[in-house]
């Protein structure tokens, strides 16, 4: 199950396939097991890649069996023409860029050195699957069986050769594939602020501080949208999301330890305003004998208020 892949900057680790809104957060994923992992008639049939897609669209929600309008967004490793039939064959949107050997011999004209902006596209009339090569810093190919050309948007972009800020033309699909994609490399980036740093030997201890770190991550996420509805409501960052989490499980489950230690632990145990406020504290016998916190030696006593172990003299 661990991968090595050299371009990533973290070389060694898991894989993950995730599905993702454009906000980060995420919807589904999949562990990666291997070539011979986790296999289903999808992943048989279109490769690895394409499956995926297939196998997270098969769980889209549905009312009256009937699939509500979604569209999909993907890179080149996810997409193929085929794919694409398929998915419109389930009334399911897509945008997606695509790699130039899987275009299954289109008639696309090669534009690298037509200037910036400048596209061409092919269009399936019987699939309603529409191509389109279009040049911006480096020629790019995408698909779609979901949206159309127009209408045709216009585009900022700086020009090393004219040293300026110049208008690019922009296809309307690809302005929104610009927009909605990017939702997984934002959920990476949130989770990489604030990384869990708690290592052990267990094999799978990476996957469970992940899950972990990213169920932070969905849930200020949807503190974010619950609080475009409440008035009132703090915003916050990540960090400070995460120190109400932690805070808020501290006070739920956090126990005060059973051995007491010096007078500055005492201090730290029990504020000054409850120490020398002279109500409730009362001696009594605890089950078990103690260190008191004073002399450390042992002792059956303790404060009733305080709930730290004293001897009657020191009481």
């Amino acid at each position: 199950m661990k991968q090595h892949i050299k371009g990533k900057p973290i070389h060694f680790g898991y894989k993950s396939w995730c599905w993702n809104l454009k906000s980060g957060y995420l919807i589904d994923f999949e562990i990666y097991q291997g070539a011979k992992g986790q296999q289903n008639k999808s992943k048989k049939i279109f490769g690895y890649g394409n499956g995926i897609t297939l196998q997270f669209a098969e769980r889209l929600p549905k009312t009256n069996n009937i699939i509500i309008p979604h569209c999909l967004y993907a890179d080149n490793y996810f997409t193929s023409l085929s794919l694409i039939d398929c998915l419109a064959t389930n009334e399911i949107g897509c945008v997606e860029t695509i790699r130039s050997n899987r275009i299954e011999k289109c008639s696309l004209d090669d534009i690298k050195h037509s200037q910036r902006g400048h596209y061409v596209i092919s269009y399936d009339t019987t699939n309603q699957v529409l191509l389109c090569r279009w040049n911006d810093n480096s020629v790019v190919t995408l698909t779609t069986n979901y949206q159309g050309v127009t209408p045709i948007n216009q585009s900022t972009r700086y020009s090393f050769a004219s040293s300026k800020t110049i208008i690019v033309t922009q296809p309307n699909f690809i302005k929104n594939y610009n927009e909605n994609m990017g939702g997984t490399d934002r959920m990476d980036q949130n989770v990489a602020y604030y990384r869990t740093s708690l290592r052990s030997k267990k094999w799978y201890w990476p996957l469970f501080i992940w899950e972990l770190d990213v169920s932070v991550q969905n849930a200020w996420l949807l503190y974010r949208k619950m609080r475009e509805n409440v008035a009132n409501q703090p915003e916050i960052d990540l960090l400070e999301f995460q120190r109400d989490v932690a805070k808020a499980l501290l006070t739920s489950y956090g126990k005060i330890p059973s051995r007491p230690g010096n007078v500055h632990s005492m201090q730290k145990r029990v504020g000054s305003d409850t120490r020398y406020d002279n109500t409730g504290h009362l001696i009594c016998s605890q089950d078990k004998r103690t260190h008191c916190v004073l002399c450390h030696s042992t002792t059956n006593k303790k404060c009733i208020k305080c709930n730290i172990a004293l001897h009657e003299e020191y009481f």
